[in-house]
């Protein structure tokens, strides 16, 4: 019989060899894509959030400019956190660079995961489970907050890493001035730290020891909480209006929300984001049977904490489907942006849901079942999102190159930021140096004038949209990396004017990815080009066709009239 348990204990500690390297190359995958697809060039409010503001504070002389700048809203938000790291890079390197800021950001990830380390050291959580919280968090399905844009990677996951801290210290550490200093950098960090603050508060009185300097940090938190609330301008109509009107519709589109990692854009259909997120939210279900059943003492410290961070992120769904109007938005609340939150509904779940496995038969099994699903989803991820994130930064990239050209970006076409051309150029001249893309120098070598071949594309043209379609390009289906971009250029001057991406539709190949992380593209193209932010002129059209940042080939597509 010894023999046996030394034989079992024997491959149990070859097995926990194994789970931590499987957690260690998730996080590294998760690294790698984040290393290799995030672009220094801002995007969306990057640009007012942080090189207008750093602009204007290098401009600045008075001490008081400068506060009020770091404390300037951007919508419902005070990001001082993100402008603070933003000057802080400034003035340690002497520039800023997107990326760093991004990979910076991203560091928050592994903050929130150290924690869940911590307390499997502590025995509160299953190595299994530990490995389902890392494939759920590092994933590439949140690739809007943590790869593309710098402003969600300092804002998003920032705010949930300061919240869960303060959360952590409070109640398994009861570091309660440390906690609150944590609290009131999650609210500076996002408006959903206004949740923070409210579940610190509820923790310190429940758990704290009155004292006359308790009372006294308690009331400064508050304090700070009220002045900020008082002088934060609200965007968004009546909130209580809002809340109040579609009350159930919206109910369904929050547990929707708390669900999407089951994605319905991708999966077709509402009901297993409902089904997911129902689950997700059982937690709060649970804890008040307990509660009216007076058996509260039963929810242990780890499902305290896991219900403070659903509460927190459920917030933000509230704020998403509840606050922003009167209308259901069916739209609004799926876009990836929001998706490094339903990740965090998941980690919650499973650490809250952690400890009920251990009084079940086959909980061991459920656990490996349960870490298997989410190592499945991670890998997953990756072949469902990583197109999505490649054009994302090519979308970025070339609004790098159309400023270089024509003093303008093109990506999001709703948007327009408050940063001048000459403001823009001032940065570019002070502390922010982005390197030309390879694309950039080898489509100005192009000889347009010398540009012979066509290709045939169908074309439906009005006054604000231009489409383009082929279906007989052959594309490259070997290891190379296949990017198709369109440019305008200048009928008079043959010189290239705008330049837009054409992002690839993909043939299914799985075996094909997960041995190169590239996708086979199918042949021919479809764009659209939008006239919005195109000067009035007519325009020649190329197609360039670039495999492994090689020109391959050059196309004439015809022509585009812009007059608005």
């Amino acid at each position: 019989m010894s023999n046996f348990s030394t034989l079992l204990s024997k491959y149990y500690s070859f097995f926990k060899v194994i789970v931590w390297i499987a957690i260690g190359n998730v996080i590294a995958l998760f690294g790698y894509f984040v290393y290799i697809f995030a672009y220094n060039f801002p995007f969306y409010d990057d640009y007012d959030n942080l090189i207008l503001f750093l602009s204007e504070y290098i401009k600045s002389d008075g001490i008081s400019r400068k506060i009020m700048l770091l404390f300037e809203q951007n919508f419902e938000h005070r990001v001082i956190f993100a402008k603070v790291l933003t000057l802080l890079y400034y003035k340690i390197t002497g520039e800023i660079d997107i990326k760093g800021l991004i990979m910076l950001g991203d560091l928050s990830l592994i903050g929130v995961f150290i924690f869940f380390v911590l307390l499997k050291r502590d025995k509160k959580l299953s190595l299994l489970s530990l490995f389902a919280i890392a494939c759920v968090l590092f994933q590439l399905q949140h690739y809007e907050d943590s790869i593309s844009w710098a402003t969600c990677s300092l804002q998003h996951a920032p705010c949930i890493f300061f919240s869960l801290w303060s959360f952590y210290l409070a109640i398994f550490r009861k570091k309660f001035p440390l906690s609150a200093i944590l609290a009131v950098l999650a609210l500076f960090t996002s408006a959903n730290g206004m949740m923070t603050i409210l579940i610190w508060l509820i923790i310190f009185y429940s758990s704290a020891k009155l004292s006359l300097s308790r009372i006294g940090l308690s009331l400064a938190v508050i304090s700070i909480t009220l002045i900020h609330l008082m002088t934060l301008k609200m965007y968004s109509g009546s909130v209580l209006g809002n809340f109040t009107s579609n009350f159930f519709p919206k109910c369904i589109l929050l547990i929707s929300f708390a669900g999407q990692l089951a994605d319905s854009k991708v999966v077709g259909h509402e009901a297993p984001c409902i089904i997911l997120g129902t689950l997700f939210l059982f937690p709060f279900v649970i804890a008040a049977i307990k509660l009216a059943l007076g058996k509260g003492k039963d929810i242990s410290q780890l499902q305290w904490f896991c219900l403070a961070g659903l509460t927190s992120v459920l917030f933000v769904g509230f704020l998403i489907t509840f606050a922003r109007g009167t209308e259901p938005d069916h739209f609004g609340f799926k876009l990836d942006r929001y998706k490094i939150y339903s990740a965090f509904f998941g980690v919650f779940a499973i650490g809250f849901y952690d400890q009920y496995w251990n009084h079940l038969f086959l909980g061991k099994l459920v656990r490996l079942s349960l870490a298997s699903i989410a190592f499945v989803f991670c890998l997953s991820s990756y072949y469902l999102y990583a197109d999505k994130t490649e054009n994302y930064r090519n979308d970025i990239m070339t609004n790098q190159i159309n400023y270089a050209w024509n003093k303008s970006t093109y990506f999001p076409i709703v948007f327009r930021n408050n940063l001048s051309a000459s403001d823009f150029d001032f940065c570019l001249r002070t502390f922010f140096f982005p390197k030309p893309d390879p694309v950039e120098k080898s489509v100005k070598s192009i000889e347009w004038e010398k540009v012979t071949k066509l290709i045939n594309v169908s074309k439906s043209d009005d006054n604000k949209v231009l489409k383009l379609k082929n279906t007989d390009l052959k594309m490259d289906t070997g290891s190379g990396i296949s990017r198709l971009f369109v440019v305008a250029t200048a009928t008079d001057q043959e010189q290239p004017k705008y330049i837009f991406p054409v992002n690839n539709t993909y043939k299914r190949s799985f075996r094909h990815f997960y041995t190169s992380f590239r996708k086979i593209p199918m042949d021919g193209f479809d764009v659209t080009i939008f006239k919005e932010k195109i000067e009035n002129a007519d325009y020649k059209l190329h197609l360039v066709y670039f495999v492994n940042n090689k020109i391959v080939d050059v196309y004439n597509i015809g022509s585009m009239h812009v007059s608005r």
